[in-house]
């Protein structure tokens, strides 16, 4: 191999070192944005159901069920977790 063989790979292999770190770096970014977004949304979701304005009379039931169902989505949720054992024979039994 020659000098300009050698250069030549080593601007190859530089170039596609430097495009890794570009995309690593882009990926960051991008996570966080959707992250701060996602806040964002749900905030002024969340402002606008608690504000919505009901026109100078009182809120019919409906009303105020579709208002406290929409505020029921945002709220955080504790996750439901069952365990479930395996058998000898591979089939899931029951636990009391």
């Amino acid at each position: 191999m020659n000098y300009v063989e050698i250069a030549t790979l080593a601007v190859l292999i530089g170039s596609i070192i430097m495009q890794i770190l570009i995309a690593r770096i882009m990926v960051k970014i991008t996570i966080q944005t959707a992250q701060n977004i996602d806040s964002s949304v749900a905030e002024a979701l969340n402002s606008i159901v608690e504000n919505i304005p009901l026109s100078g009379e009182a809120p019919n039931p409906l009303q105020l069920m579709i208002m406290e169902i929409v505020k029921g989505q945002f709220a955080q949720k504790p996750i439901q977790v069952t365990e479930v054992a395996k058998g000898s024979d591979g089939k899931f039994i029951k636990q009391h």
